[in-house]
This record gives C-alpha cells, structure tokens and sequence, in this order.
C-alpha cells in the first residue's frame, strides 16, 4: 500500500500534474477548496472532505476500494481529521488546525483514536504543525508528549526510522515558511503501527514541489506492507533550497 501525505497550500486544481505524480493509493491534501475537491474526487475510487472554519480543509483521495469513513467527535477546538476505517486498519488523516493551541486539541483527538481503535495496522497522518523542537517555547505545548503517545501504541515516525534521524533534531524540512528557504519546519509525518513494514520512503525534492504555483510544504510518501519487514530504504534529494 503506498500512501502520501501533502499541504498542497491551496489551489489544488491547478496542481493536479502535481498529485498525479504521487501515484498514492491512499492521499492525504491539507489546504483544499471545496470545489477544487468536487472538481478532482470523481477520478478517484474513493473520496472525503472535511471543511475547516476558513475557505480550505481537508481531503482524502483513494485509489483503493474497502475503507470508509467513520464518524467521531473531535474537539471543539480541534479542526479537519479524517478517521478512515477497513477490515483490519484504521486511519487518521490530520490537519492539525486550531485557534492558537495546536498540540491540546491535537493529542486529544490522537488519544480518543489510538484508545478507540480496535485494527491492528493503524496509520496517522498528515500536517500536525508542530514539532517536539517547539517545545523550547512554553506557548506551544508539549509535542513531545503527543508523539510519545504514539509510540507508547506501537507507532513510528517513517520519516526518522527510513533516516535514523531523532524527533525534533530533523536536517529535512517539510515546510519552507511563505516559501522561504531560510525558515524550514519539520511539521508533517507519516506514523504506523510496526505491524506495517516499510519498503520504501521518500520526501518530495525541494526543487520539484517548492515555489509559487507549487506550493511551500513537501509531500511524503511510503510504500507499506502488512506483516512485512522494513528494509528501511530511503530517498531524500541531497540538499534544500
């Protein structure tokens, strides 16, 4: 199952050469219209929507059949997550969107799904806009604590286990701030449950996915099987912008 996750920063209508390239069975867009979505969802299998309180929310593409979309309550804070349900795996899509606090409403719809969810492969996923490096400052909260959570479920970073790079001590940004090279997040991740063995991970190449027109966030990818073992291969282009 290949799976990817991208903010497309809005205007994904004219980005459709874009998503095609991702080739994802399962694809996870932050930042999308309603008529972009309603535009692009019918060439897919498969297709949710969840609006944020701004023009743009959240969408889920699927090119496979047998997930569905299951109703929860999320905080009252909390905007744009998407807890998509199969057989034998759940996933939350996330883009983690509130007013001023991103790491409350975050772990608290991260903990109601982990508690909740009785699958054995899990997956989240998505722009969590926030970063264990940002604990540094006392307004952000605490996302050690919520990426903690995770892994107390089994779930990893794919980023930093393809990379063996520590959470929080990141050298590839996902996101160049109003597309400016010198203020790079590390802000969106892919977790799975260790029961989904990793084959192959990527993020985007800078030179490829950044810039007006494109977008200021990189997109990541992952090729994942049930049951397999992770061979741990990795393609991250050698330099930022």
């Amino acid at each position: 199952m290949r799976i990817a996750c991208w903010n497309c920063a809005d205007g994904l209508g004219g980005k459709r050469a874009l998503l095609e390239q991702l080739a994802a069975d399962v694809l996870v867009v932050c930042e999308v219209r309603a008529a972009d979505f309603a535009a692009i969802a019918p060439g897919f299998a498969a297709a949710f929507y969840t609006p944020s309180g701004s023009a743009r929310g959240l969408a889920t593409f699927l090119r496979l059949t047998g997930l569905r979309q299951r109703r929860f309550a999320v905080p009252e804070q909390a905007e744009c997550y998407q807890w998509l349900a199969g057989d034998d795996i759940d996933i939350l899509a996330a883009w983690v969107k509130s007013k001023g606090d991103y790491v409350r409403p975050a772990m608290q719809t991260i903990t109601h799904f982990l508690r909740n969810s009785r699958a054995r492969h899990k997956i989240v996923l998505g722009d969590f806009n926030l970063n264990p490096s940002f604990d540094r400052n006392p307004r952000t909260g605490r996302a050690g604590a919520l990426v903690q959570a995770l892994a107390a479920r089994g779930l990893r970073s794919l980023y930093h286990e393809a990379t063996g790079e520590s959470m929080g001590a990141e050298t590839r940004a996902t996101h160049h701030f109003l597309y400016n090279a010198a203020r790079p997040f590390h802000i969106d991740f892919i977790f799975a449950s260790q029961s989904l063995g990793l084959q192959h991970f990527e993020l985007g190449a800078a030179a490829d996915w950044l810039g007006k027109g494109r977008g200021d966030h990189l997109p990541l990818v992952a090729h994942l099987v049930r049951g397999g073992t992770s061979a741990g291969r990795v393609r991250i282009p050698d330099s930022q912008p």
